[in-house]
């Protein structure tokens, strides 16, 4: 796996990758990198890549074409960018509604691609609730563990 050197927050994320896979015998090695993108072009060879994708307006076209651009290019076979351009050139409802079939095509079939994560810049939370896990991949507060007090 390969992950930013220099950067705290990755390298604890990779800690968890690391160990959650082996816990199903995935054998995880990190690797840190000064800049990720050249040896990515050279032609280095990982199999994990911690990596972020974001817009910050939502369209579902544009997020897709973002994602599918923000993988290395010999993990993604040229049909599929193909496929996204032509959906990303797309207007109007017929955009959106492309864009989320083509998403579910792209995860079932052609990509390998896991999101755990989302950027948070505040919460609120009821007295209510209980449970309160903050976890360095999810950016915040960990759904998933949370439950009601009382």
């Amino acid at each position: 796996m390969a992950i930013p050197a220099h950067c705290d927050r990755c390298t604890e994320t990779a800690h968890l990758v690391q160990r959650d896979l082996s816990a199903i015998g995935i054998d995880v090695r990190i690797r840190a990198v000064a800049e990720l993108d050249r040896p990515l072009r050279r032609g280095a060879k990982f199999d994990l890549l911690d990596g972020e994708t974001e817009i910050l307006y939502p369209d579902s076209a544009s997020f897709v074409a973002r994602a599918i651009g923000d993988i290395p290019p010999g993990w993604v076979q040229p049909a599929v960018r193909q496929k996204v351009d032509r959906v990303a050139g797309l207007e109007g409802a017929d955009r959106q509604t492309a864009a989320a079939a083509l998403a579910d095509r792209l995860t079932a079939r052609y990509v390998n691609v896991v999101a755990y994560g989302a950027y948070q810049t505040s919460q609120f939370i009821d007295p209510r609730i209980g449970c309160r896990v903050l976890t360095p991949a999810a950016y915040g507060l960990d759904l998933a563990a949370t439950c009601l007090n009382g």
